[in-house]
Formats: structure tokens, sequence, C-alpha cells
């Protein structure tokens, strides 16, 4: 027989001379047992055969793989999903530098890295914690062989991964990853920076990121993020900035960031933030500078700010900010150039500062 069987292995652990059909007892996968033996696949046999290879334990599986896919095409391959997520366990355990080495394989020669490294979707990436600049450009600008990955990575088990830092900088990538448990995950900075990526990752656990900063910047993701438990965020610099973002955010818990320089900057973002908790923000420059944003922020705590330059620049802001504690910020340069009733605007701040005692610079 090609195949190994552990459960023919045990079975013959207590009975040398025993025989395979002896694993059945009258189990009705016995009928393929022949077809398995022989290889003999076809349209209406070859999933009854993935499951008779489950049922042995057979841990070569991949042969069969293969000749089920030479057969019928790669895309068969997601008829036994579930099967072949769990049996991946059982091909090769990458570490980060053999998940290097096959991602390139992948891009310059998709159908030679199938036959070493099996379905890009359910690569054993178990063991990796260190994910960052996987797919990332070259540093010289120049598209990578790695930056042109756009395969099935969907099935990846990415449970044991802190850092994602700069997982997809500058790539093509815009394929499915929505249900990848990122829990463990700690760095998500310029993850998606520059990339083409604009899918479903609504569902994620977010919890145990502490920075998002430049994340999504001048990417095109413009997805569902308003479930995001982000309280463990400290860094969301230029998070959104350059992109077509306008999700809802209302709820998200912020209030354990200290920079939201250019969070939005130059984004199509005009949405609800009136009710975030802004109470540790050092940082607000250039945070909504050149975008469509004109809403609440009546309530936000800015007293530890030090920084608010540009922030409202080249927006149609107009809203009441007469109530802010300014005796922290230091800078204020254009905060208001470009908006309506820039004027008046400074001059309620001036207010504030000499009520807070204060002497920032403002400029218009």
């Amino acid at each position: 027989m090609w195949f190994l069987s552990k459960l023919y292995e045990e079975l013959k652990e207590q009975d040398e001379y025993a025989d395979i059909s002896e694993c059945f007892n009258g189990h009705p996968l016995e009928e393929y047992l022949d077809d398995l033996i022989e290889l003999i696949i076809t349209a209406t046999n070859y999933l009854k055969l993935i499951e008779l290879c489950d049922y042995l334990m057979v841990t070569n599986v991949d042969v069969l793989i293969d000749e089920i896919v030479k057969k019928f095409g790669i895309p068969v391959i997601h008829e036994f999903g579930d099967f072949y997520r769990y049996n991946s366990k059982r091909l090769q355990v990458h570490d980060r530098e053999s998940l290097l080495k096959a991602i390139k394989w992948y891009c310059i020669n998709p159908k030679k890295c199938y036959e070493h490294y099996g379905f890009s979707a359910y690569w054993n990436v178990s063991e990796i914690t260190n994910m960052s600049c996987i797919f990332q450009r070259s540093t010289t600008g120049k598209l990578s062989e790695r930056s042109k990955f756009n395969g099935d990575i969907s099935g990846w088990d990415v449970s044991n991964v802190t850092t994602m830092f700069s997982m997809f900088h500058n790539s093509v990538f815009n394929g499915d990853i929505s249900k990848w448990n990122v829990s463990n995950v700690e760095d998500m900075g310029w993850m998606f920076r520059g990339s083409q990526f604009n899918g479903d990752i609504s569902k994620w656990d977010v919890s145990k990121v502490k920075t998002m900063e430049c994340m999504f910047a001048g990417s095109k993701f413009n997805g569902d993020v308003s479930k995001w438990k982000v309280g463990n965020v400290t860094n969301m610099h230029a998070m959104f900035s350059g992109t077509p973002f306008d999700g809802d955010v209302s709820e998200w818990d912020v209030s354990s960031v200290t920079s939201m320089f250019s969070m939005f900057g130059s984004s199509k973002f005009n949405r609800d933030v009136s009710n975030w908790k802004t109470n540790n923000v050092e940082n607000m420059r250039y945070m909504f500078e050149n975008t469509p944003f004109d809403g609440d922020v009546s309530e936000w705590n800015v007293e530890k700010v030090k920084d608010m330059s540009y922030m409202f620049r080249d927006t149609p802001f107009d809203g009441d900010v007469s109530k802010w504690n300014v005796s922290n910020v230091k800078y204020m340069s254009s905060m208001f150039r470009g908006t309506p009733n820039s004027t008046y605007k400074i001059n309620t701040l001036h207010r504030a500062q000499l009520r807070w005692n204060v002497g920032s610079r403002l400029v218009c």
C-alpha cells in the first residue's frame, strides 16, 4: 500500500498479522478501500476517499490530494477545505525563513510551489510568531517577488503571531483573511499601508493590539471595523491617512490612545466621534486635515494635547470648541486655516487660552 495509516499501525501493534480490513468492523467506508489502494479516483468517489483517509488517519494524504488536483484542478480543494485544514497539521511546519521562501516560490512558479508545499491556504504556519514584512515591497520601492503575492491564505493558523508589522505594506494582496485568529497580535503598525487591500476583517479580535500606526495609510481600505475592541491601542498615528475610509468608529474605546497625528488626514472621513474619550491624547496634529469632517467634538477632553497644528485645515469644520481646555497646547499653527469662520474659532480659543492662562501661538 502507498499510504501510511496510524490506525492500521496501532492495530498491528496488537496483532502483527492483522489485515487492514479489520480497521473497519463493518464501517461503510470500507467499500472504497480498494479504490484508495489503487488510487482509482472518480468524480463520484474522491470525497469519500478523503473521508477514508481521515478515518484511517493517513499521514501522507498529500499523495492523494496531488492526484485529485491533477485530475480536477486546484479549485476542487475548496470542496474539502475543512478536512485539508485539519490535516495541514501533518504538512511541513513552516518557520519564518521557510515561509518567506515558499511565498517567493509561489510568486515565481505557483505550480511548482504547490507540488512542493501544497495548497497555500493551508500551509502550516501555526508556530510562527513574527509575520512582519513578509509580503512587503522591497525597501528600494521596487516590487519584490513576495509583494506580488495574491494567493489564498484564508486557512492560515496565525493564532500564535504577535507582530504583523508592515505585513502587506505596498503589496497587491486583496484576499480573504476574514477568519484569521489575530487575538495574540500586539503590533499592526503599517500592516496594510499602501496596499490594495479592502477585505472583510470586521470580526477580528484586536483586543491585544497596542499600535495601529499607519495601519491602513495610503491603502484602498474602507471596510467595517465598527465592532473592534481597541481599548489597548496607544498609537493611531496616520491610521487611515490618505484612504477612502468613512466607516463607523463611534463606539471605539480610544481612552488609551496618545497619538492621533493625521489619523484621518486626507481621507473621506466624516463620521460621529462625539463620544470618544480623548483624555490621554497628546498629539492631534493634522488629525482631520483635508477631509470632509464637520462632526461634533465639543465635549472632547483635550487637556493633555500639546500639538493641534493643522488639525482642521482645509475642512468644512464649523463646530463648537469653546469648552476645550487647551492649557497644555504648545502648537496650533494653521489649526483652522481653510475652514468656515476660522477667525471666530481662533478668537474663541484665544479666549480659552486666556482663561487657562497659556500663551500658545494661533496662526490661521
